[in-house]
Parts: structure tokens; C-alpha cells; sequence
């Protein structure tokens, strides 16, 4: 993935025409299934973001957003031409590579990966109210995908599907897309931010992202924000507040791995145990311990035990 940061360094023309490409993948997926597309959108969302990043980086905030513009028009056009469902993609790209480009911005001035890290969660929480402001139209949309793919089943298979409570299964899925799509966001501008910052040391200072990343800290301060954000969730049930707890219990999230990966390189230990920590990720209550872990680590300086 590295010859895409390549890529964007040959100047205007070619990092236009190699973000513009990416994203556009992104809209075909749309084509497939808005089920692969809610995954695959989201990657390729993270990936033309990143490029796009990069470019500030290197370039600063006006060579980023001109690269930008030029790259959403093509987008834009070829998805007008190529497809009919492109709007969501479209919307939901947008959002990210703003975003990404905002936070980039604040690494670029502060050169604190810490500052740049706590400016996703006010991202992830416009992202909530947004879900929430628009949540008819999106589960609108998401009834109308699921009975498509409804209607291209046999006879049997829905049968089937019957069988296996596909009512409740349905029910559940539209009740927690507007999370969902928080959450991919939350996922989509870090993971922009850092491939971007990792494509930036691998070419010009190796090793320098992962220093960055090792010492990786949010702060005490972060913590009683995020304690405070709990209780006014809970005694005003604030939608608000509950959007900025769910996103520091990410961003502590990630200071927990933070964590792991410092230990495991300081101590020499296999990276078989960073593997299997990623496999159990599947088994949501790890994101938790995790978070729990990096919100200590904040007090208790785990890095040097």
C-alpha cells in the first residue's frame, strides 16, 4: 500500500487520479451489494482519505483540499455515468475525507499524535448527531437493500431465513445501523490519519510512527471527561453526551493497544501475542478490557511496570 503515498508524490494529476480510483471502488461496490458496500466503502473511504492525508502532510492544507476537489468531481462523474446508487457512498466519503483532512490539520500544526487523536471523537460525535438527525432516510434505505436482497432469493432459502428469525434479525440490524455507521466512521478518519502517518515514516523517517505510536497517551484529563460524558448520559439521557462516552471508550480503545504493542516490543515477546490479541477482538468484550487498559494506563504508567 505503500505505492500509493508513492503514487501522490508525482504531483497533482496523479494524486487525483489515484484517490479518485480508490474511492470510486468504493461507489461499484454499491453495484454488488450495499451489504459488501457498507464494509468496502468504508476501506476504501479510509484509504483515498489517507492518500489524501499524506498529501497535507507533505504539501500542507491547500495542496490536500485542491487534491480533493478535483478528486471528488471524478468521483462524482464517473459515478453519475457508471452507477445509479451512488449518493450514500458518496455522502458517507465526503464526511471522512474532511474530517481526516481536519485532524491532519491539527498534526500538522501541533505535531502531537495525542491531539490529533482526541480531534476524531467531536468528528465522531457530528457523525452521531448526523445519523440521528437523518436516521429516517437511512433506514429507509436499509429496508429498501434488504428486501432487494429479499427478493433474489428461492422460495426454500427464504423459507429458511423465516425459520431462523430473519424478522428480528432485520429489526436488530436497522436499530443499530446508526451506531455502526459511527463506529466505521470513528475507524475510517484514525485509520486515514494513521496509515498516512506510517506511510510518512516509512519514506522520509523510519521508525518514527511507531515511537509516535508507542508513547501513545491520552491523559488524565481525557479520562474525567470521559467519566463526566457517562454520568450526564445517564442523568439527562443525552444522546450527546452518550456519543462522547462511546468515543473516548474507542480512543481508549486504541491507547490500550497502544499499550500492548510498546510491551511487546520492549520485552522481545513473539508477535504472535499482538496476532492472537487481533483474533480475539472478534469476541467484543477484548475492545472492552482494552479500553479499560489504556484508560489505566493513563494513571498507573503501565509502559514502564
Amino acid at each position: 500500500m505503500l505505492g500509493i503515498a508513492q503514487i501522490t508524490e508525482r504531483g497533482l494529476v496523479a494524486s487525483v487520479l489515484v484517490i479518485a480510483a480508490i474511492a470510486f471502488l468504493g461507489v461499484l461496490a454499491f453495484d454488488l451489494s450495499a451489504f459488501f458496500a457498507l464494509l468496502a466503502s468504508t476501506v476504501t473511504a479510509m484509504f483515498s482519505a489517507a492518500a489524501l492525508v499524506f498529501v497535507l502532510l507533505r504539501h500542507q492544507e491547500n495542496a490536500a483540499l485542491t487534491t480533493a476537489m478535483a478528486a471528488g468531481v471524478l468521483v462524482v462523474i464517473a459515478s453519475v455515468l457508471v452507477t445509479r446508487s451512488y449518493m450514500p457512498v458518496l455522502l458517507c466519503t465526503g464526511f471522512v475525507w474532511l474530517s481526516a483532512l481536519l485532524v491532519a490539520a491539527v498534526l500538522r500544526a501541533t505535531v502531537s499524535l495525542k491531539l490529533a487523536v482526541l480531534c476524531v471523537v467531536p468528528v465522531t460525535v457530528v457523525a452521531g448527531v448526523l445519523t440521528t438527525m437523518y436516521k429516517p432516510e437511512i433506514t429507509h434505505f436499509w429496508q429498501s437493500e434488504m428486501s432487494k436482497a429479499l427478493s433474489t432469493l428461492s422460495a426454500a432459502e427464504r423459507q429458511e431465513l423465516s425459520d431462523q428469525n430473519f424478522e428480528q434479525v432485520r429489526e436488530y440490524f436497522l436499530i443499530q445501523v446508526g451506531s455502526l455507521l459511527v463506529t466505521l466512521t470513528f475507524y475510517a478518519v484514525l485509520g486515514a490519519l494513521f496509515i498516512a502517518r506510517h506511510w510518512q515514516a516509512q519514506l522520509f523517517n523510519v521508525g518514527g510512527f511507531q515511537q509516535e505510536f508507542h508513547t501513545l497517551r491520552m491523559g488524565k484529563e481525557a479520562v474525567l471527561v470521559f467519566i463526566a460524558a457517562i454520568v450526564l448520559g445517564q442523568v439527562f439521557a443525552s444522546s450527546f453526551f452518550q456519543s462522547i462516552a462511546f468515543a473516548l471508550l474507542m480512543v481508549f480503545f486504541v491507547q490500550g493497544l497502544s499499550v500492548l504493542h510498546c510491551l511487546t516490543k520492549q520485552r522481545g515477546l513473539s508477535k504472535g501475542w499482538l496476532t492472537g490479541t487481533y483474533i480475539m477482538l472478534m469476541w467484543p468484550p477484548t475492545m472492552v478490557l482494552l479500553s479499560v487498559l489504556g484508560v489505566f494506563d493513563n494513571f498507573f504508567r503501565l509502559r514502564n511496570i
